[in-house]
């Protein structure tokens, strides 16, 4: 009975990761896009963004298991989801790419607040949200070049 409600609690957080991409997601307006040479094929993301919905899904599962998600980690989570999901609204829905730009931005800093709280508790935890600081920090990068050439 314990490992069904972990594995439901995880199912129901990597849902509500994977919403924002599922609907909103419109790679026709990022094909149409100058990109520059080292831009990214949409598969790409795909797969990165999945592999990072289950990382932190099964780092939030475990987290809830333990009963040790403090106030400040649970607010910065919320905070990075809605930055996350206002990144692909704007960029793929309204296809707005300076705010894009400043949401990616906000996405890698966001992850940066978690780090930093994680890192005071755990330098361990601290490290699982590692890939997650390296892959915003890129698109930040991507996207913000992107802006600049289109």
């Amino acid at each position: 009975m314990k490992y069904l409600k972990l594995i439901s609690i995880f199912i129901l957080i990597f849902i509500l990761y994977s919403i924002p991409g599922f609907f909103l997601n419109d790679s026709e307006f990022y094909l149409s896009l100058n990109k520059p040479y080292w831009a990214f094929k949409p598969q790409t993301f795909m797969i990165v963004w999945i592999t990072l919905f289950v990382i932190n899904s099964l780092y939030l599962t475990y987290k809830i298991y333990k009963k040790s998600l403090n106030i400040e980690l649970k607010a910065s989570f919320i905070m990075n989801y809605i930055v996350m999901f206002l990144f692909d609204l704007y960029f793929f829905k309204f296809n707005h790419l300076f705010l894009s730009f400043s949401l990616s931005i906000f996405s890698f800093t966001s992850g940066l607040l978690i780090f930093i709280f994680l890192l005071k508790e755990n330098r361990y935890e601290a490290s699982i949200i590692t890939p997650y600081l390296l892959w915003t920090l890129l698109a930040s990068i991507l996207i913000g070049h992107m802006y600049f050439i289109n």
